[in-house]
């Protein structure tokens, strides 16, 4: 049983409707991350620079080797989360394609517009 193209329109708005508001959230739950990393990161930045501040380290090759550490963890950090976020909108542009496919080839067998069009032709 076919759907109305009616029908078949509501489907797809609808369909279209739910991806974009997953698309939204999943950049702003990046977004979000993103921040929270960056804030996570000067916050340890700072607590070691005072940790090393208070020992008489600031310029010592242990500090430098922290922070070269810190900043590597964050690094990996942000890398799998934009990693991850990438794997989310691939997914629902995905999902829209097919979508979008799913709506022009039911459209494209709709026996109410076939007839319409073949008595055009007559």
């Amino acid at each position: 049983m076919s759907l109305s193209l009616n029908a078949l329109f509501r489907k797809y708005a609808t369909t279209q409707a739910n991806l974009d508001s997953q698309e939204f959230q999943t950049n702003q739950a990046a977004e979000t991350n993103r921040k929270s990393r960056t804030e996570t990161l000067a916050k340890d930045e700072k607590n070691l620079s005072d940790i090393m501040a208070t020992k008489g380290m600031t310029h010592s090759g242990v500090n430098l080797s922290a922070n070269t550490s810190l900043k590597k963890a964050y690094g990996e950090n942000s890398g799998r989360a934009d990693q991850e976020q990438a794997r989310m909108l691939t997914e629902i542009a995905k999902k829209r394609l097919d979508a979008e496919s799913d709506f022009q080839s039911a459209k494209a067998y709709d026996p109410i517009r076939q007839l319409v069009e073949t008595l055009k032709e007559k």
